[in-house]
């Protein structure tokens, strides 16, 4: 009687899984608007944080402020408050076509101003203006002085420009008598910042001032006592620092 053969089981093979079109789609889907969000809120952030570069970019537009002033009979001196403030003391210009005004004193919120007198119109007698740290020849009785213009230009105060920090820069030169010359401002700033000249120098006086520096002009003939007309001038200098090579 022969063997009878032995049977194996054989098991059938899964079915292959299969996704269906629309769930493929649906992935696809997910997968590009979740790509677009993060894309959208790198980009949202970038724009929100400004880089070091454009983070003073408003800075770039000075505010400016100007008025006319007509001094008083027998005064040679005075105060101006800016109508609107400023973050620093802004750079400031004044102008008169007969007459040369000295800015003795300013700050933030204002500034003191004091004329030049010719020789025929001072008197014998002698006054200490506000500010200026020795005395003048007070002026003659009757004497009038032209209108002057101011010009002031820089940062307003306000949110942002209290946060920025007023920059100093110091130093000297030589003044000589009908000449004129220019200083560079070691580090520069934004915008043409505020200058100042201080000593016993009486007639020296900035001509223009920019982001990188400014010019002088001495248009004295002969020196006053103890030579006050020529010499070393210390200048001071304060803005806002710049971020970037100015233009």
């Amino acid at each position: 009687m022969g063997e009878t053969p032995s049977t194996t089981a054989v098991t059938a093979a899964p079915p292959p899984q299969t996704v269906s079109v629309r769930t493929l789609g649906l992935s696809v889907a997910l997968a590009v608007s979740t790509t677009a969000a993060v894309v959208f809120a790198i980009l949202y952030f970038l724009r929100a944080a400004p880089s070091a570069g454009t983070s003073r970019a408003h800075v770039d537009e000075p505010h400016v402020q100007k008025a006319t002033v007509l001094p008083d009979e027998g005064a040679i001196h005075g105060i101006v408050f800016y109508p609107i403030p400023y973050t620093s003391p802004p750079n400031l210009a004044l102008t008169c076509p007969s007459r040369t005004y000295r800015i003795v004193k300013q700050d933030e919120s204002g500034f003191t101003w004091l004329a030049q007198l010719r020789k025929e119109e001072e008197a014998t007698s002698s006054i200490s203006p506000p500010g200026l740290g020795y005395f003048i020849n007070a002026p003659k009785p009757g004497v009038k002085l032209e209108e002057f213009t101011w010009e002031a230009k820089g940062v307003r105060s306000g949110a942002d420009g209290d946060a920025m920090r007023v920059f100093e820069q110091t130093g000297t030169f030589q003044t000589v008598l009908e000449q004129q010359g220019d200083v560079r401002f070691p580090i520069p700033y934004t915008l043409p910042p505020n200058v100042e000249l201080e000593g016993k120098n009486q007639t020296t006086v900035v001509t223009e001032c920019t982001a990188t520096g400014f010019k002088w002009r001495n248009p004295a003939k002969q020196p006053t006592t103890f030579d006050g007309n020529v010499g070393p001038v210390t200048w001071k200098a304060k803005g806002i620092k710049a971020t970037a090579v100015p233009k």
